[in-house]
């Protein structure tokens, strides 16, 4: 707000000068753009910071529960709504190895803090298959156009777009997938 501000009110000094024949030097000119270029880029950052504290907050808030439950359900439902209110997921699923090496999903959670039901646990395969093999994250913003994924009939079946999936690992062994 306040480089817009600074800018309009250069605009009207500057037309104020230019009817009474007079104009401002131009290396004051250049100057004045630098401060306004300058006081965008700090309010990039101050947005950026803001955002990186709400996440954090969020992160002491999930520690916070993990350390005050005993309860494994209601902590990995902590952790899912969490996910989802950072990163703006319509839903989200934490999903654990079993003793068979098979994905069980323990959590199925959407942005209203509501357990899904198995009806509404659609997930690609694909992509958490691609993260199991890979023990690597894998994030895509259209998921139907990404070259990866486009063409899979997960992807295409569910009309998925935005997609996180994640491997969980303990000491270094993967041992589930969050998938958001």
């Amino acid at each position: 707000m306040l480089a817009e501000d600074l800018r309009g009110m250069l605009d009207g000094f500057n037309s104020t000068l230019k009817r009474a024949g007079a104009s401002v030097p131009a290396d004051v000119l250049l100057g004045l753009n630098q401060l306004s270029s300058t006081l965008d880029e700090l309010k990039e950052s101050v947005r950026s910071n803001e955002h990186e504290r709400r996440n954090l907050q969020a992160l002491a808030e999930v520690g916070q529960v993990v350390n005050s439950s005993l309860d494994l359900t209601n902590v990995l439902r902590e952790v899912i709504d969490t996910l989802i209110r950072i990163t703006g997921a319509e839903r989200a699923f934490l999903m654990l190895l079993d003793g068979n090496r098979d994905l069980e999903i323990r959590t199925a959670r959407n942005w209203e803090r509501e357990s899904l039901n198995s009806g509404d646990q659609q997930v690609s395969r694909t992509i958490i298959d691609r993260v199991m093999e890979r023990g690597e994250a894998v994030l895509t913003t259209n998921a139907l156009e990404d070259p990866r994924f486009g063409g899979q009939e997960s992807i295409v079946a569910y009309n998925l777009r935005s997609i996180l999936a994640v491997p969980l690992k303990v000491k270094g062994e993967l041992i589930g997938v969050i998938y958001a």
